[in-house]
């Protein structure tokens, strides 16, 4: 798996224009893109379950699994 570095590109989602996180520009063009908003889980010093989504958007697929080897196989 590979991981080039972040940069933030312009995709239109939910009816409007909204920043995502990707690995690089060309993402936007490869099978393997997802995006999505990033859920946290965490547990609060009670023992609970603490969750919260993040308010940008960021590739589904780098944040699972890492950016594949060979996008176009996905």
């Amino acid at each position: 798996m590979t991981h080039r570095g972040n940069m933030i590109i312009t995709i239109k989602i939910e009816n409007k224009k909204q920043d995502c996180d990707v690995a690089n520009v060309d993402c936007i063009n490869k099978k393997c893109f997802a995006p999505h908003r990033y859920i946290h889980q965490n547990r609060s010093i009670d023992g609970g379950s603490v969750t919260h989504q993040d308010k940008g958007f960021s590739c589904a697929t780098r944040n699972y699994h890492g950016c594949p080897d060979n996008p176009l196989s996905l």
